[in-house]
């Protein structure tokens, strides 16, 4: 039987939306525009978890393994030392819109599942930063079938963070997501008493109906994730 463990991100505020910090295993899907810190999260939980003595796998879209690296280094998580020690594996994917066929962003989608279901022995949280450009030329039984598929790594002990830019993936399949996910978690950018910051919106957890709970916070490069201390305000 497969016990939950609450992983805290080490972030007061965050931690306390998210009820401790986020349960493994499970699916956790993160939606938000771009520079809404939908990384700098993401780096966040897998930290976290290599922290606990887990073993990470990153599949990023967005940028190369040196650069990923860099990018964790800057906002205070030094990944360096579980790198090294193979405890975290970056695998980069490049896909730049306009440049792919609809069949090859779905092959490549499904590339992905299937390197996850190969390698389930040897990870126990991976993360797809950033689904976007996959998922944008889905259709529905398609996504619904990579997202059932993911579901199952998580009946086997993997947690798995999604995250997403909202214009590229439809509202149905968005839908399906949300519904499929244990955490789905919302962020943006807005503006508070002249501040930019951005929000935090845990709009599910555990696939309770409980209350959306929101925090604010930056990412700045000396304190990394930092929440803004904003009494009464409310998002």
């Amino acid at each position: 039987m497969i016990r939950l463990k609450i992983i805290p991100l080490g972030v007061k505020g965050i931690d306390e939306v998210l009820g401790g910090g986020f349960p493994h295993p499970t699916l956790i899907s993160i939606e938000g525009d771009h520079g809404t810190g939908k990384s700098a999260i993401t780096q966040q939980m897998i930290y976290a978890a290599l922290r606990e003595g887990l073993r990470a796998y990153v599949i990023t879209t967005e940028t190369r393994t040196k650069e990923y690296l860099s990018m964790m280094d800057s906002i205070r998580l030094n990944p360096y030392g579980y790198f090294m020690s193979g405890k975290l594996r970056i695998y980069p994917l490049h896909v730049k819109a306009g440049e792919w066929s609809e069949s090859a962003l779905l092959l490549f989608m499904n590339l992905i599942r299937k390197f996850l279901e190969s390698k389930v022995n040897e990870y126990d949280i991976a993360a797809i930063d950033n689904l976007s450009i996959l998922a944008s030329k889905a259709d529905y039984s398609d996504f619904l079938s990579f997202v059932t598929k993911i579901k199952s790594l998580v009946s086997e002990g993997k947690t798995v963070i999604l995250t997403f830019h909202y214009n590229f993936i439809s509202e149905n399949l968005i839908r399906e997501l949300r519904a499929s996910s244990d955490v789905y978690i919302v962020l943006r950018n807005t503006n508070v008493a002249g501040m930019s910051v951005k929000s935090l919106e845990v709009v599910k957890i555990w696939g309770t109906g409980s209350k959306k709970k929101s925090v604010l916070f930056e990412v700045d490069p000396k304190m990394g994730l930092r929440v803004v201390p904003i009494a009464g305000v409310k998002i």
